[in-house]
């Protein structure tokens, strides 16, 4: 049986085309260099590994266990439709490089380390990108079916760059060392210096809301003293006039001659 890896995205030649393929055996086994396949079409088949593999681990790794478990299932998990624009795009940029672009350096290290060309690496990372998550994991089923050491490899560089994502413990404490410095040489004089601020601002807020309803308390008394005051002296005022009308009469009274 084999699974062909389209050379050319030519139209003119048809989808299913014999002219523009060259077949690769599959090989449940996964005897490396892809059962003599030409230098080209092992160049995709790494390419494709090292773009699954980057793009999903785990979806690579649960290939890997079907073949190694059921490798019957493997050629059910691949979707030659799916699969077949990314290796146009492979092919595309195999025989153009203006086509391709630049790989991340995850994918980039993963393709170094498995013998692939990181540009073609790219545009087959591109290409599964662009579509679903499914696709990194159809890829890695087609991979598979071909030459499931090849994928192996891809799937142990791949894991070997989140290994080496990971700080060291080393690094770790550094940074932890680093923060809890910066913590207490800014952040924390900064953050006392805030927290005193509020303070101030509430006792500030709280003695002037005191101070003005002790003060309005205090003239509220005043008023109503003067008030009072005021009556009290008018009352005396008027007993005084009174008083010294009274004055005034017995002396009138005094005053008259005698008979």
């Amino acid at each position: 049986m084999n699974i062909s890896i389209p050379l050319s995205s030519n139209a003119a030649a048809g989808p299913l085309s014999p002219q523009v393929r060259i077949g690769l055996p599959v090989s449940l086994g996964g005897t490396p260099g892809t059962l003599g396949a030409g230098a080209r079409e092992t160049q995709v088949l790494r390419a494709v590994a090292a773009a699954a593999a980057s793009a999903n681990l785990k979806g690579t790794l649960e290939v890997l266990k079907t073949a190694k478990d059921t490798p019957a299932d493997v050629i059910g998990g691949v979707d030659r439709a799916a699969v077949e624009p990314v290796l146009i795009q492979v092919t595309s940029v195999q025989q153009d490089r203006k086509k391709g672009g630049t790989a991340d350096e995850r994918t980039a290290a993963i393709a170094r380390a498995i013998g692939a060309d990181p540009q073609l690496a790219a545009a087959a990372r591109e290409q599964i990108k662009a579509a679903d998550g499914v696709l990194a994991k159809t890829c890695a089923y087609w991979v598979a079916t071909v030459d499931a050491a090849l994928l192996e490899r891809a799937a142990a560089a791949a894991r070997a760059q989140e290994i080496s994502a990971v700080p060291s413990p080393e690094t770790q404490i550094a940074r932890i060392e680093a923060s809890i410095k910066k913590f207490r040489e800014e952040d924390l004089p900064a953050l006392i210096d805030q927290r005193l601020q509020q303070a101030a601002d509430a006792i500030g807020a709280q003695l002037t809301n005191t101070l003005a309803g002790a003060l309005t308390a205090l003239q509220t008394g005043i008023e109503a003293r003067v008030s009072s005051l005021g009556t009290e002296l008018g009352s005396r005022i008027d007993a005084v006039a009174t008083d010294l009308s009274q004055l005034a009469d017995r002396v009138s009274v005094l005053e008259r001659p005698r008979r």
